[in-house]
Protein backbone atom coordinates (compact mmCIF):
# COMPACT_ATOMS: atom_id res chain seq x y z
CA UNK A 1 0.00 0.00 0.00
CA UNK A 2 1.09 3.78 -0.94
CA UNK A 3 0.43 6.96 0.62
CA UNK A 4 1.18 9.85 -0.78
CA UNK A 5 4.02 11.21 0.23
CA UNK A 6 4.99 8.08 2.36
CA UNK A 7 7.48 5.33 0.49
CA UNK A 8 7.39 1.86 2.03
CA UNK A 9 9.64 -0.58 1.35
CA UNK A 10 8.88 -4.15 1.44
CA UNK A 11 11.56 -6.01 3.35
CA UNK A 12 10.75 -8.35 5.48
CA UNK A 13 11.46 -7.04 9.61
CA UNK A 14 11.70 -7.51 13.00
CA UNK A 15 9.49 -5.01 15.01
CA UNK A 16 10.93 -3.65 18.84
CA UNK A 17 8.74 -1.89 21.46
CA UNK A 18 10.74 0.36 23.57
CA UNK A 19 9.04 3.02 25.92
CA UNK A 20 9.70 4.23 28.97
CA UNK A 21 5.76 4.23 30.02
CA UNK A 22 3.87 1.71 30.20
CA UNK A 23 1.04 1.03 27.74
CA UNK A 24 -2.38 0.87 29.77
CA UNK A 25 -4.72 -1.80 27.36
CA UNK A 26 -8.19 -0.80 28.31
CA UNK A 27 -10.12 -3.39 30.31
CA UNK A 28 -11.90 -4.21 26.89
CA UNK A 29 -9.11 -4.68 24.72
CA UNK A 30 -9.04 -8.49 25.33
CA UNK A 31 -12.32 -9.00 25.06
CA UNK A 32 -12.80 -7.32 21.60
CA UNK A 33 -9.31 -7.87 19.55
CA UNK A 34 -10.05 -11.61 20.23
CA UNK A 35 -13.49 -11.66 18.42
CA UNK A 36 -13.32 -11.37 14.49
CA UNK A 37 -14.65 -8.64 13.00
CA UNK A 38 -18.42 -9.63 11.28
CA UNK A 39 -18.47 -6.96 8.58
CA UNK A 40 -16.07 -4.34 8.62
CA UNK A 41 -18.67 -2.05 6.63
CA UNK A 42 -21.13 -3.02 9.04
CA UNK A 43 -19.46 -3.14 12.71
CA UNK A 44 -17.11 -0.57 12.20
CA UNK A 45 -19.58 2.06 10.32
CA UNK A 46 -22.03 1.88 13.17
CA UNK A 47 -19.33 2.03 15.73
CA UNK A 48 -17.84 4.63 13.95
CA UNK A 49 -21.69 6.65 14.16
CA UNK A 50 -21.88 5.65 17.66
CA UNK A 51 -18.91 7.73 18.25
CA UNK A 52 -18.26 10.58 16.16
CA UNK A 53 -20.79 12.50 17.65
CA UNK A 54 -19.10 13.10 20.56
CA UNK A 55 -16.11 15.45 18.90
CA UNK A 56 -14.57 17.65 21.23
CA UNK A 57 -15.49 21.63 21.74
CA UNK A 58 -12.18 23.62 21.36
CA UNK A 59 -11.14 26.46 23.19
CA UNK A 60 -11.72 29.64 21.09
CA UNK A 61 -8.39 29.63 19.43
CA UNK A 62 -7.62 26.38 19.53
CA UNK A 63 -8.57 25.72 15.69
CA UNK A 64 -6.19 28.35 14.94
CA UNK A 65 -3.45 26.49 17.19
CA UNK A 66 -4.11 23.32 15.21
CA UNK A 67 -3.25 24.92 11.66
CA UNK A 68 0.01 25.59 13.34
CA UNK A 69 0.67 21.75 13.85
CA UNK A 70 2.88 21.01 11.32
CA UNK A 71 3.83 17.52 8.87
CA UNK A 72 6.61 16.40 7.29
CA UNK A 73 5.30 13.69 4.61
CA UNK A 74 7.10 14.54 1.47
CA UNK A 75 10.32 13.22 -0.14
CA UNK A 76 12.69 16.55 0.93
CA UNK A 77 11.64 15.44 4.81
CA UNK A 78 14.37 13.48 6.34
CA UNK A 79 14.44 9.95 7.29
CA UNK A 80 17.35 9.38 9.45
CA UNK A 81 17.92 5.70 9.62
CA UNK A 82 21.07 4.08 12.26
CA UNK A 83 22.71 1.21 11.07
CA UNK A 84 19.89 -0.93 9.65
CA UNK A 85 16.88 -0.48 12.04
CA UNK A 86 14.29 2.46 11.36
CA UNK A 87 12.87 4.55 14.76
CA UNK A 88 9.86 5.65 14.94
CA UNK A 89 8.50 7.78 17.89
CA UNK A 90 5.27 7.86 18.99
CA UNK A 91 4.95 10.63 20.70
CA UNK A 92 1.82 12.52 22.77
CA UNK A 93 1.85 14.54 26.32
CA UNK A 94 1.27 12.40 28.88
CA UNK A 95 -1.60 11.37 31.28
CA UNK A 96 -3.49 10.37 28.26
CA UNK A 97 -5.68 6.89 28.57
CA UNK A 98 -6.42 7.45 25.11
CA UNK A 99 -2.84 8.38 23.53
CA UNK A 100 -1.72 4.66 25.52
CA UNK A 101 -4.67 3.03 24.02
CA UNK A 102 -3.81 3.83 20.53
CA UNK A 103 -0.14 3.14 20.57
CA UNK A 104 -0.92 -0.33 21.93
CA UNK A 105 -2.94 -0.70 19.02
CA UNK A 106 -0.05 0.25 16.61
CA UNK A 107 2.33 -2.08 18.70
CA UNK A 108 -0.29 -4.85 17.72
CA UNK A 109 -1.36 -4.42 14.06
CA UNK A 110 1.91 -2.08 12.69
CA UNK A 111 5.05 -3.51 11.68
CA UNK A 112 6.60 -4.29 8.62
CA UNK A 113 9.45 -2.71 6.45
CA UNK A 114 10.27 1.02 6.10
CA UNK A 115 12.05 2.80 3.55
CA UNK A 116 12.60 2.49 0.11
CA UNK A 117 14.23 -0.07 -2.24
CA UNK A 118 18.03 0.15 -2.65
CA UNK A 119 18.88 3.20 -4.31
CA UNK A 120 22.01 4.63 -6.40
CA UNK A 121 23.08 7.64 -7.79
CA UNK A 122 26.45 9.88 -8.79
CA UNK A 123 26.27 10.73 -5.76
CA UNK A 124 25.30 8.64 -2.96
CA UNK A 125 26.33 5.29 -2.34
CA UNK A 126 23.84 2.39 -2.33
CA UNK A 127 21.39 2.60 0.18
CA UNK A 128 19.79 -0.51 2.00
CA UNK A 129 16.29 -0.64 3.68
CA UNK A 130 16.11 -0.55 7.21
CA UNK A 131 15.89 -4.55 7.99
CA UNK A 132 13.87 -3.39 11.48
CA UNK A 133 11.75 -1.04 12.68
CA UNK A 134 11.86 0.23 16.17
CA UNK A 135 9.10 2.19 17.94
CA UNK A 136 9.59 4.51 20.29
CA UNK A 137 6.83 5.61 22.60
CA UNK A 138 7.76 9.32 24.78
CA UNK A 139 6.42 12.05 25.67
CA UNK A 140 10.13 13.72 25.77
CA UNK A 141 10.87 16.33 23.47
CA UNK A 142 13.06 15.72 20.23
CA UNK A 143 16.49 17.67 21.09
CA UNK A 144 16.95 20.41 18.40
CA UNK A 145 18.89 19.43 15.31
CA UNK A 146 18.52 17.03 12.78
CA UNK A 147 18.29 12.94 12.52
CA UNK A 148 21.88 12.47 14.46
CA UNK A 149 21.05 14.65 16.79
CA UNK A 150 17.42 13.15 18.11
CA UNK A 151 17.97 9.72 16.38
CA UNK A 152 14.88 9.28 15.02
CA UNK A 153 13.59 8.27 11.66
CA UNK A 154 10.26 9.47 11.69
CA UNK A 155 7.53 10.42 14.24
CA UNK A 156 4.03 10.40 15.24
CA UNK A 157 2.70 13.11 17.39
CA UNK A 158 -0.90 12.72 18.88
CA UNK A 159 -2.74 16.58 19.35
CA UNK A 160 -5.37 16.10 21.89
CA UNK A 161 -7.67 18.89 22.97
CA UNK A 162 -5.83 21.08 24.61
CA UNK A 163 -7.97 20.84 27.92
CA UNK A 164 -7.20 17.67 28.04
CA UNK A 165 -3.73 18.26 28.66
CA UNK A 166 -4.49 20.41 31.63
CA UNK A 167 -5.39 17.42 34.61
CA UNK A 168 -2.01 16.32 33.84
CA UNK A 169 -1.13 15.07 37.44
CA UNK A 170 -3.87 17.14 39.19
CA UNK A 171 -7.94 16.97 39.06
CA UNK A 172 -7.52 20.95 38.45
CA UNK A 173 -7.51 22.60 35.15
CA UNK A 174 -4.21 24.52 34.63
CA UNK A 175 -3.15 27.08 32.75
CA UNK A 176 0.81 26.30 33.55
CA UNK A 177 0.01 23.18 31.84
CA UNK A 178 -1.63 24.53 28.78
CA UNK A 179 0.98 26.58 28.16
CA UNK A 180 3.43 23.36 28.56
CA UNK A 181 2.18 21.50 26.18
CA UNK A 182 1.67 24.22 23.24
CA UNK A 183 5.75 24.69 24.12
CA UNK A 184 6.31 20.82 23.37
CA UNK A 185 4.23 20.91 20.25
CA UNK A 186 6.15 24.05 18.95
CA UNK A 187 9.23 21.67 19.89
CA UNK A 188 7.93 19.21 17.45
CA UNK A 189 6.43 21.69 14.73
CA UNK A 190 10.19 23.11 14.46
CA UNK A 191 11.45 19.47 14.08
CA UNK A 192 8.66 18.61 11.58
CA UNK A 193 10.81 21.58 9.25
CA UNK A 194 13.20 18.79 8.26
CA UNK A 195 12.10 15.02 9.45
CA UNK A 196 9.40 13.05 8.60
CA UNK A 197 6.65 13.43 10.87
CA UNK A 198 2.89 12.98 11.00
CA UNK A 199 0.70 15.07 13.05
CA UNK A 200 -2.59 13.71 13.90
CA UNK A 201 -5.86 14.54 16.17
CA UNK A 202 -8.84 12.55 17.46
CA UNK A 203 -11.16 14.80 15.38
CA UNK A 204 -9.28 12.80 12.12
CA UNK A 205 -8.98 9.78 13.56
CA UNK A 206 -12.85 9.65 15.11
CA UNK A 207 -14.66 10.93 11.75
CA UNK A 208 -12.25 9.48 8.73
CA UNK A 209 -12.44 6.33 9.77
CA UNK A 210 -10.04 3.37 7.92
CA UNK A 211 -8.64 6.04 5.63
CA UNK A 212 -7.28 7.76 8.49
CA UNK A 213 -5.85 4.75 10.15
CA UNK A 214 -4.37 3.08 6.84
CA UNK A 215 -2.44 6.34 6.30
CA UNK A 216 -0.94 6.20 10.20
CA UNK A 217 -0.17 2.40 10.09
CA UNK A 218 1.62 2.80 6.86
CA UNK A 219 3.72 5.90 8.12
CA UNK A 220 4.62 3.46 11.01
CA UNK A 221 5.88 1.21 8.81
CA UNK A 222 3.21 -1.60 8.39
CA UNK A 223 3.66 -2.48 4.61
CA UNK A 224 1.51 -5.56 4.51
CA UNK A 225 -1.93 -4.26 4.28
CA UNK A 226 -4.06 -6.53 2.87
CA UNK A 227 -8.20 -6.11 3.47
CA UNK A 228 -8.45 -8.85 5.99
CA UNK A 229 -5.38 -7.60 8.27
CA UNK A 230 -7.12 -4.15 7.98
CA UNK A 231 -10.67 -5.24 8.44
CA UNK A 232 -9.05 -6.70 11.83
CA UNK A 233 -7.27 -3.09 12.66
CA UNK A 234 -10.37 -1.23 12.33
CA UNK A 235 -12.53 -3.66 14.66
CA UNK A 236 -9.69 -3.30 17.35
CA UNK A 237 -9.27 0.15 17.24
CA UNK A 238 -13.53 0.88 17.02
CA UNK A 239 -13.51 -1.61 20.22
CA UNK A 240 -10.57 -0.12 21.97
CA UNK A 241 -9.07 3.24 20.88
CA UNK A 242 -12.48 4.96 19.35
CA UNK A 243 -14.18 5.26 22.89
CA UNK A 244 -11.49 6.45 24.70
CA UNK A 245 -10.86 9.01 22.24
CA UNK A 246 -14.68 10.06 22.31
CA UNK A 247 -14.59 10.35 25.81
CA UNK A 248 -11.25 12.38 26.47
CA UNK A 249 -12.24 14.59 24.17
CA UNK A 250 -16.12 15.49 25.42
CA UNK A 251 -15.67 13.69 28.86
CA UNK A 252 -14.35 17.26 30.89
CA UNK A 253 -17.09 19.07 29.25
CA UNK A 254 -19.09 16.71 30.88
CA UNK A 255 -18.13 17.24 34.73
CA UNK A 256 -17.07 20.55 34.75
CA UNK A 257 -20.50 22.33 35.52
CA UNK A 258 -20.69 25.93 36.50
CA UNK A 259 -16.86 26.32 36.20
CA UNK A 260 -16.52 25.60 32.68
CA UNK A 261 -16.81 29.17 31.69
CA UNK A 262 -13.97 30.10 34.39
CA UNK A 263 -11.47 27.69 33.25
CA UNK A 264 -12.04 28.39 29.81
CA UNK A 265 -11.38 31.49 30.37
CA UNK A 266 -8.38 31.08 32.11
CA UNK A 267 -7.00 28.63 29.37
CA UNK A 268 -8.24 30.41 26.46
CA UNK A 269 -5.97 33.87 27.89
CA UNK A 270 -3.00 31.69 28.35
CA UNK A 271 -3.16 30.07 24.95
CA UNK A 272 -3.65 33.16 23.18
CA UNK A 273 -0.67 35.05 24.92
CA UNK A 274 1.17 31.54 24.37
CA UNK A 275 0.28 31.91 20.64
CA UNK A 276 1.37 35.73 20.41
CA UNK A 277 4.77 35.28 21.97
CA UNK A 278 5.69 32.38 20.06
CA UNK A 279 4.62 34.07 16.65
CA UNK A 280 2.08 31.43 16.08
CA UNK A 281 4.62 28.82 17.59
CA UNK A 282 7.06 29.65 14.66
CA UNK A 283 10.02 31.66 16.91
CA UNK A 284 13.16 29.85 17.31
CA UNK A 285 13.40 28.51 19.69
CA UNK A 286 10.55 27.83 21.82
CA UNK A 287 10.68 28.92 25.34
CA UNK A 288 11.30 27.01 28.10
CA UNK A 289 8.82 24.48 29.73
CA UNK A 290 10.07 25.58 32.54
CA UNK A 291 8.14 29.11 31.99
CA UNK A 292 10.41 31.53 33.52
CA UNK A 293 9.41 34.02 31.09
CA UNK A 294 5.72 34.03 32.54
CA UNK A 295 6.41 33.68 36.64
CA UNK A 296 8.07 30.04 36.82
CA UNK A 297 6.27 27.19 38.12
CA UNK A 298 8.10 27.41 41.78
CA UNK A 299 5.94 26.91 44.80
CA UNK A 300 4.09 24.27 47.12
CA UNK A 301 0.84 24.40 45.26
CA UNK A 302 -0.71 21.30 43.69
CA UNK A 303 -0.81 22.88 40.02
CA UNK A 304 3.34 24.42 41.08
CA UNK A 305 4.16 20.36 41.51
CA UNK A 306 2.34 19.10 38.55
CA UNK A 307 4.12 21.32 36.76
CA UNK A 308 7.42 20.07 37.68
CA UNK A 309 6.75 16.76 37.09
CA UNK A 310 5.19 17.78 33.42
CA UNK A 311 8.29 19.95 32.68
CA UNK A 312 10.21 17.18 33.51
CA UNK A 313 8.19 14.71 31.88
CA UNK A 314 7.98 16.62 28.70
CA UNK A 315 12.17 18.29 28.39
CA UNK A 316 14.50 16.74 25.72
CA UNK A 317 16.02 13.19 26.89
CA UNK A 318 19.64 13.67 26.36
CA UNK A 319 20.17 10.98 28.43
CA UNK A 320 18.68 8.66 25.56
CA UNK A 321 21.04 5.79 23.95
CA UNK A 322 20.27 7.27 20.76
CA UNK A 323 19.71 11.19 21.31
CA UNK A 324 22.78 13.88 21.59
CA UNK A 325 22.04 17.29 22.82
CA UNK A 326 24.36 19.92 20.63
CA UNK A 327 21.91 22.89 21.82
CA UNK A 328 22.63 24.17 25.21
CA UNK A 329 19.15 25.10 26.04
CA UNK A 330 18.28 21.45 25.49
CA UNK A 331 20.56 20.55 28.07
CA UNK A 332 19.38 23.25 30.50
CA UNK A 333 15.63 21.80 30.25
CA UNK A 334 16.98 18.18 31.06
CA UNK A 335 19.63 19.46 33.83
CA UNK A 336 16.64 21.08 35.34
CA UNK A 337 14.14 17.80 35.56
CA UNK A 338 16.94 16.06 37.14
CA UNK A 339 17.18 18.83 39.46
CA UNK A 340 14.04 18.42 40.26
CA UNK A 341 13.96 15.15 40.83
CA UNK A 342 12.43 13.84 37.65
CA UNK A 343 15.89 12.41 36.24
CA UNK A 344 14.84 10.27 32.74
CA UNK A 345 14.47 6.49 33.35
CA UNK A 346 16.91 4.46 30.89
CA UNK A 347 14.35 2.56 28.59
CA UNK A 348 13.88 -1.23 28.75
CA UNK A 349 15.81 -3.45 27.20
CA UNK A 350 13.73 -4.01 23.88
CA UNK A 351 11.55 -6.76 22.65
CA UNK A 352 11.71 -7.95 19.29
CA UNK A 353 8.76 -9.55 17.65
CA UNK A 354 7.86 -9.68 13.71
CA UNK A 355 4.19 -8.76 13.11
CA UNK A 356 2.14 -8.59 9.66
CA UNK A 357 -1.29 -7.62 8.75
CA UNK A 358 -1.37 -10.58 6.38
CA UNK A 359 -4.61 -13.15 6.74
Amino acid sequence: CFVAGVALGRASSSWIVRGAEPLRRPPSATASSAAPPASSSSSSSSTSSEHTNRLPVLLPSERAFRRTLRSCLGAACLTHVPAATARVALSAVPGSAAADALWAWLETHGGGGLGKKKTKTKKTPEVAPPTSVELVRQSAAPPYGYGRNHGLTRIVRLALPLASSTRYGTNATSPLALRQAVRWHCRLSHVAAHTALLSVDETELLTTGRRALERLLSFVGATRLDHAGLDAAEAAFDADVRPLLAAEAAGRREHLGDDQASDDRRLERALREELAATNALRKWPCPSLWLDDVGGIGGASDEARAARRLAAALAPNCSAPFATCTVPMDRREEARAREAGAAVQSPPKPRRRGLSLSS
